[in-house]
């Protein structure tokens, strides 16, 4: 058996962790290979038009005078064709939960739709949740409505003495809850 679902959730300074079980047992194990399997398309940039190219671009996004998230690149350009798709380089984008401290993205290529303000990043994700875990991937998307990151890539989290991977993950920005959809591993890590 193994795990086929996992949540993660920051609560009054503990760590729940809930795990959906296959034949009543937890499969915690020291060292497995990550298979590198992507299920987005590429982010593209040849059909860019090089007229229209921002260096140090930066966009907030806010609610009610709140910011929910500011995204920043170092290179944001418009696609041929598609005015609605800005392909990003280099970006961070920083979002601001109510009652946590903020969650940090980090990755080298992006796009952005202008009219849903759904970002998608590819190559070398980091997701730092702020609380001592920091997520690893190769793609990743922000739902702005729904105010969730997601992904079917491969993906790891470390942090307060986890290691967690797995196929495919979802957070709920607002509620501060990741979860590991499956082929989930645990590794308890010692403390260094």
């Amino acid at each position: 058996g193994g795990i086929s679902g996992l949540l993660l959730k920051q609560w009054g300074g503990f760590l729940l962790v809930a795990c959906t079980l296959v034949g009543g047992a937890m499969l915690v194990q020291h060292g497995w290979e990550r298979p590198v399997v992507s299920t987005y398309r590429p982010i593209e940039s040849r059909n860019v038009d090089p007229v229209v190219r921002l260096e140090n671009f930066h966009l907030v996004d806010t609610v009610q005078q709140r910011k929910q998230w500011e995204l920043s690149a170092a290179v944001a350009q418009n696609v041929q064709g598609d005015p609605d798709r800005v392909v990003l380089q280099n970006l961070e984008m920083t979002f601001f939960p109510a009652t946590s401290p903020p969650i940090t993205l980090v990755a080298r290529r992006g796009e952005l739709s202008k009219r849903t303000r759904t970002v998608r990043v590819e190559g070398d994700v980091h997701l730092d949740n702020g609380q001592g875990y920091l997520l690893t991937t190769e793609s990743l998307r922000w739902d702005p409505v729904d105010r969730v990151l997601y992904t079917h890539d491969w993906v790891r989290i470390r942090g307060q003495g986890l290691e967690v991977e797995g196929r495919g993950f979802r957070s709920d920005v607002t509620r501060q809850e990741m979860k590991v959809r499956e082929a989930v591993r645990v590794r308890i890590v010692p403390a260094s």
